[in-house]
């Protein structure tokens, strides 16, 4: 059986596989998601990430083994990690995603948003960084009047 999509005819069998690349696609992006979250939701869960990270490479070190990228709390700004995390892997999906579910763009926003975030804290989380405490910014509820929450 064939469906007409475009100006191409695609089989059943294409149709599923649009749908399961879609499925995947959607799954792989809720497990990216937490800096397309409201900034309270996302630094909580990218506090709880960067310490995993940090304990492995702590272990790594101990095991006398090269450290992993963005594991070592000696070199790692979080700031910056975050920053990049946000550019180079999660705004890319995002932005390719809502252009198929339009709605995505209340994550899209947030993204931009936790992204001015973490520009603003580059410099005090280098410092951090040097003090090797990598303590987290404390969030107010006023924290970000530019925090948009998807509704």
């Amino acid at each position: 059986s064939r469906s007409v999509s475009g100006n191409f005819l695609k089989s059943e069998a294409d149709m599923k596989g649009d749908r399961s690349l879609i499925l995947n696609v959607a799954v792989h992006a809720c497990d990216i998601s937490n800096p397309a979250k409201s900034i309270s939701t996302y630094v909580y869960w990218a506090e709880r990430a960067m310490k995993e990270f940090f304990a492995q490479g702590d272990r790594e070190k101990e095991l006398g083994i090269p450290v992993s990228m963005f594991m070592d709390r000696a070199t790692t700004n979080i700031a910056k990690c975050q920053i990049g995390f946000i550019d180079i892997i999660v705004s890319p999906l995002f932005s390719q995603l809502q252009q198929v579910l339009p709605r995505v763009e209340a994550a899209t926003t947030c993204l931009d948003s936790n992204k001015r975030f973490w520009a603003r804290r580059v410099d005090h989380m280098e410092t951090e960084m040097t003090k090797g405490t990598q303590a987290f910014p404390l969030l107010h509820s006023d924290q970000d009047p530019d925090q948009q929450s998807p509704t």
